[in-house]
């Protein structure tokens, strides 16, 4: 289940879904996918 940004920012203005991660993490703190 993938969401984009925007997508997160409906129900999560503040919090985005971290790619290919269950996990949400703050706007600007990316996790680089290794």
């Amino acid at each position: 289940a993938q969401v984009s940004a925007d997508e997160a920012a409906d129900f999560q203005p503040r919090l985005v879904y971290v790619d290919g991660s269950n996990q949400i993490q703050r706007i600007g703190h990316q996790i680089p996918s290794s």
